[in-house]
């Protein structure tokens, strides 16, 4: 007798693990997070070592250089000369530091509410959805 292999929708439902809790469960409520409490109350360490190392290094006078430049003029150089030389992605590069990205319009449709505004933040859209929401509900 050949024994069935599961794979894909005819896998076998999965047993679960014997500590997992179960509604209604009170078993170690006394050292649950509290609503509100965070695990974390410093957030994600603000260190970005790496960002200020390349910071450091782009201000750094190149060696040997004739004209004395930092390596983020020399970058800079680089990237000027792709352009001129017709490559898009170097135009568009500048473009977007100089100029700073082209806005995106966002449309969202929610069940009872229409919204077509530009957005600053996905942070801007979400509480503008939550103002429509309550405004439409009362």
């Amino acid at each position: 007798m050949v024994k069935k292999r599961y794979r894909g929708r005819d896998r076998k439902p999965r047993k679960l693990p014997a500590h997992t809790f179960k509604k209604g469960n009170t078993s170690g409520i006394e050292t649950r997070f509290t609503p509100g409490q965070s695990p974390n109350p410093g957030g994600r360490a603000k260190s970005a070592l790496l960002s200020e190392a390349y910071r450091r290094k782009l201000a750094d006078l190149v060696p040997n250089d004739p004209k004395g430049r930092t390596f983020s003029e020399l970058i800079a150089d680089a990237m000027v000369n792709e352009a001129i030389k017709g490559k898009v992605h170097a135009a568009s590069e500048i473009n977007d530091r100089t100029e700073g990205k082209p806005r995106q319009e966002v449309e969202v449709n929610t069940p009872g509410i229409a919204i077509d505004i530009k957005y600053n933040s996905l942070a801007e859209l979400a509480a503008e959805i939550v103002k429509e929401r309550n405004a439409n509900s009362g």
